[in-house]
């Protein structure tokens, strides 16, 4: 006798539209063909050694939690806005209270 040996823990399916369906009923605005086609020019130019700006490629695969993803783009979002801060450096004094002076800051 065969046992189920595959799917087993599948509660339910549901049917996933192809990209073309999507592009028909929400085609690309012109803002975000431009945004698409600027950053891919970034990328290219940081990758070629024309942009010296450090690329780094982050994120889930899937998202399947709904508050997670927001949570973990909030905090995506914090790193990014520290790590594109234009060259601002600090560096703190012996004393790490807020008060205190910093010894070098821009």
């Amino acid at each position: 006798m065969f046992h189920p040996t595959e799917d087993i823990r599948i509660q339910w399916t549901k049917v996933v539209l192809p990209p073309v369906f999507l592009e028909e009923e929400r085609p690309v605005s012109e803002s975000a063909s431009a945004t698409i086609f600027e950053t891919r020019r970034e990328i290219v130019d940081i990758l070629n050694g024309r942009d010296p700006r450090l690329l780094v490629l982050v994120g889930p695969c899937s998202i399947h939690d709904v508050k997670a993803a927001r949570e973990y783009a909030g905090l995506l979002k914090k790193a990014i806005d520290e790590l594109s801060a234009p060259d601002h450096h600090r560096l703190e004094g012996p004393d790490q209270r807020p008060s205190s002076r910093p010894v070098v800051q821009d």
